[in-house]
């Protein structure tokens, strides 16, 4: 009641009321929302990370975990996500964050299998389809990456950053006139996006 009429610090009480009552994956989440709502993010992470300690096989709660960890620790998400993946091995976000991780960690092969897993799960998501291609970008095979994003380019992609990881493969092989066209081709909102286009316009010279 307090959350819904805006006021989370009334609210903090009872929620933590109700954790220590039934401390279950709805309560555990609600005092992680109300935290973070009242500028409390490092006693939510905390919070939130006992409270996975203390209940493994809550997979909610340790997804909320492993997404929080991502820009704090890699190597602890890592960690957190493989443990969730020994639970639900058919887990398409955790497949494919775990990829990415991977991928950013430098272990290719183990970021290529796993991103292979998540394709077989979902063969028309975007976002994992690029995971794989970044991962063969890494490992040389640029070709085999441009036919990845060759199949994902004709159907509209919504993640602006793996729209122009396509673009950006097309200008490191040299097809300047396609990777233009595909740039004047979609309306880029996002800030980081655009700053992203005029970095890659000074570099190919396009």
């Amino acid at each position: 009641m307090y959350v819904i009429d805006k006021r989370p610090e009334q609210a903090l009480d009872h929620a933590q009321a109700a954790y220590e009552a039934t401390p279950n994956a709805d309560n555990a989440l609600l005092m992680v929302a109300i935290l973070e709502m009242t500028d409390k993010a490092g006693e939510a992470y905390a919070f939130l990370a006992t409270h996975v300690e203390n209940k493994p096989n809550d997979i909610r709660s340790a997804m909320l975990l492993a997404e929080r960890q991502i820009n704090r620790d890699r190597k602890q998400a890592i960690g957190t996500y493989e443990t969730i993946l020994e639970k639900t091995s058919d887990n398409f976000v955790v497949l494919n964050n775990l990829a990415y991780l991977k991928f950013k960690e430098n272990e290719l092969e183990a970021a290529q299998n796993l991103a292979n897993k998540a394709i077989a799960l979902q063969p028309e998501n975007a976002d994992a389809i690029d995971t794989l291609a970044q991962v063969l970008i890494a490992k040389g095979e640029k070709q085999e990456a441009l036919s990845l994003y060759e199949e994902i380019a004709t159907r509209p992609i919504a993640n602006e950053e793996v729209y122009l990881n396509h673009v950006e493969l097309l200008l490191e092989l040299d097809k300047d006139s396609l990777a233009k066209r595909r740039l004047s081709s979609r309306e880029f909102k996002q800030k980081v996006s655009l700053v992203r286009i005029e970095s890659l316009k000074t570099t190919y010279g396009i």
